[in-house]
């Protein structure tokens, strides 16, 4: 994505909080750290849609 010679990228990250106080997250392997959630958002796509699509997309 580029606007006047600038670039960015947009990414969506997803907090979900379970009533008893429990948060999810999911192990990246690459890193062995936990982290929320998440990934970068396609071109086009909203933030709104982004979390959604990263938080269903099959695991791998």
């Amino acid at each position: 994505m580029s606007e006047k010679g600038q670039s960015y990228l947009l990414g969506a990250d997803v907090f979900i909080q379970h009533t008893d106080g429990r948060v999810l997250l999911v192990h990246h392997a690459k890193t062995d750290h936990w982290v929320l959630p998440g990934g970068g958002a396609d071109e086009g796509e909203t933030p709104r849609s982004a979390r959604y699509a990263r938080l269903w997309r099959k695991p791998g």
